[in-house]
Order: structure tokens, then sequence, then C-alpha cells
């Protein structure tokens, strides 16, 4: 019988001849004992190295392309479990808590049944794109929403606005918003000086049962170097004098607001839509913000146009929503239709290349 060498055999035991092998160091061993035995001495973890250099023959095969897959679900494993370890310790990204944006879309949360109520479709879009990061709506202790609102102003300016109430009116928001209060402080600024009166104290009326005025003499008569115009006194009437300016009564709230201020018109994108125009909704300025998007579908969060031109005057780069449905013979789903919400992974191929263009564009 041929002896077998110290090679060939368990290199903790040697005694039988090996069955496994390590994955990290791919040292020899005949059973767990040995193999636990080694971990103890080598000081190995018995885990693959996902950096080892392996030769091309060795990767090009189905058991190389099986640990590579395995290794970057490990790596989605590790980032799924920091995420979740940020929500429990309540970890603040600067806008909100991200425990509570996160927590808002679990299908039992209280954002998911303020939008099944008021029949509020949010389409979520995959994670990494910059309208994903900056979506921060969600829900309060109170039972409140708090939106995430994209306004876009009539020059085409752009503000992402954060914490906006559910409660508040559209017009309120924008006006608290960067974007409102910068067009609003231009506004004031074109006002001409020549509108802003001097106030002029009223003439004192002297004792008795007359009055004194001046009175101006007419151009043809009167000259101009031969000295100052004479008083006239009596009860005759007199022509009001030109040299005092008639005051103007006190202007009003309305008055006191700038006619672009007025004038606001506020649209809701349409997501999802066919062709180059933006399908855009009117919106009431007073109404509240649940009630505008109520029975609407929106991505991430709502995007508001602020213009100047009412629904008759429109550019060209935008088209109501009733026109579009004319023109494409497209029937508006009824309420019963819409879906309450739309959880992760329900958008179209359509909207993610939307979404992806408009994030290139900004």
């Amino acid at each position: 019988m041929a002896e077998t060498s110290l090679s060939e055999l368990c290199s903790i035991c040697y005694v039988e001849v090996p069955k496994y092998k390590c994955p990290r160091c791919e040292t020899q061993t005949c059973s767990l004992p040995c193999y636990k035995k080694h971990q103890q001495r080598a000081s190995c973890s018995g885990k693959r190295d996902p950096a080892a250099y392996v030769k091309k023959t060795q990767w090009a095969t189905p058991t190389g392309l099986d640990r590579d897959f395995n290794y970057f679900k490990g790596i989605e494993r590790h980032v799924e479990d920091a995420s979740k370890d940020l929500e429990d310790r309540g970890i603040t990204d600067g806008h909100a808590s991200l425990r509570g944006v996160a927590s808002g879309w679990r299908s039992d949360s209280k954002l998911q049944n303020y939008l099944s109520e008021h029949r509020i479709t949010i389409q979520r879009a995959p994670k990494g794109i910059q309208r994903q990061r900056d979506n921060t709506t969600r829900s309060t202790k109170s039972h409140r929403a708090l939106w995430t609102v994209e306004w876009i102003g009539p020059d085409g300016e752009h503000e992402v606005h954060h914490d906006c109430p559910e409660a508040n009116s559209i017009s309120d928001l924008f006006s608290v918003s960067k974007l409102g209060k910068r067009r609003k402080a231009e506004s004031h600024q074109d006002i001409p000086r020549a509108e802003k009166k001097r106030k002029i104290d009223p003439p004192s009326i002297t004792s008795g049962s007359t009055a004194t005025s001046m009175a101006q003499e007419p151009a043809d008569t009167a000259d101009p170097s031969h000295g100052p115009v004479a008083e006239s006194h009596g009860n005759t009437e007199e022509d009001e004098p030109t040299s005092l300016t008639a005051l103007d009564p006190p202007p009003n709230d309305d008055q006191q607001k700038s006619g672009s201020e007025k004038t606001l018109h506020f649209y809701l994108l349409k997501p999802a839509t066919i062709g180059s125009a933006r399908v855009v909704i009117p919106l009431n300025r007073k109404g509240r913000l649940t009630k505008c998007l109520d029975g609407h579908v929106v991505q991430e969060y709502p995007t508001v146009y602020v213009l100047h031109e009412d629904t008759n005057e429109l550019p060209a780069s935008l088209m109501l929503a009733k026109d579009y449905q004319a023109q494409d013979h497209v029937a508006a789903p009824s309420a019963e239709q819409l879906p309450a919400s739309n959880t992760e992974g329900s958008i179209n191929s359509e909207s993610i290349l939307a979404m992806l263009r408009r994030d290139l564009t900004r």
C-alpha cells in the first residue's frame, strides 16, 4: 500500500484526506472541527475576498459571475441596512426628518391615509433621481401634511419649496416662497416715483363767514414782472387754486398690490403626457393646496406654473388638460378609477424619461 504524503492530508490533523477548502485562504481541511481550528489559529474570517486577483479563465464562468452577483447584492443589502438605521435614529437631512419622510411611504402610514382620503396619486421616481431626493412630503403628528411644491415662474425661474402646509391657499404659499418674495420686491421697485404723491396738509379755514384763497390771474393779462398777484377778499365764487393738488384717498390693500401680483394665475402640471407641450390644469388661487390636488396625479410632488396669462392666453409651450384630452380623444378617468396612491416602482418608462430630461435641462 502506497504511503500518503503529508501534503495530501488535512493540514490540521494530518490524519484524514481533506474534503473542504477555505474560501478565503484555500486551506484544506477534512471536517468542521478542523476548519474551526484553522480559523482560530490563522485568524481567518473564512469569507472570500472580492478584491483578490482572479484569472480571466476563472471569472468568465457561471461560478465567477455568480460570485460577482452575490457581491453586488451584498452591497445593496448594506446600503438598505444603513438607510434603515438612519430612519430609526431620526437623523435629519436639513429639511425634514428622514424617519418621517421614509415612514410616510408605508402602506399604513398617516400620509397614505391622507392621500387615499383625498384621491391624490403620487408617482414615485426611481431612487437616486434628483426629484426623488428633493421630495420631503410627509405627515405631522397632528395628522396634517407638509408638501414639497415646485414653483416655475413667468420667466422660467424655478424653486423647490419645502414644508408647505396643506391647509394654506396656493397664492399664500407662493407669496411666502423665495420666488414669490423676490417677484414682490421687484414689482415694488417698478412703481414710478411720480406716482408717489406727497401728502399735503389741507389749508386751514379762518374764522368768520369768508375764507381766504389765492386767485390766479389769466395768462394774457397778468405780467409776472409787475409783482405778486393781488389777493381778493369777499363772498364771490373763485376758482380752485391750481398750486394745491387734491388729496387722494388712502389706498387700500388691493391698490397697494402691483398689477403683476393681482394677475397671477396658477396651473398644475399633468405628468406622463405625450407631445412637446406641457399639459397643465388651472387652479383656484384661493383654494387650499389639498383641494387643488384632490383627484390629481403628481410625480413625487406637485409642479405649479405661475403665469400672468389666463386660460385663453397660454404660451405655445403649455396646453390645457381639456384641450389635450379633446385632441388625443382620451377620456378622463373617473374618481373611482383613480388609484389611492402609487408605491415605489409604479411608474412607466415615459415618466422616467420625462424626469431625466427635466433633470438634465435644469
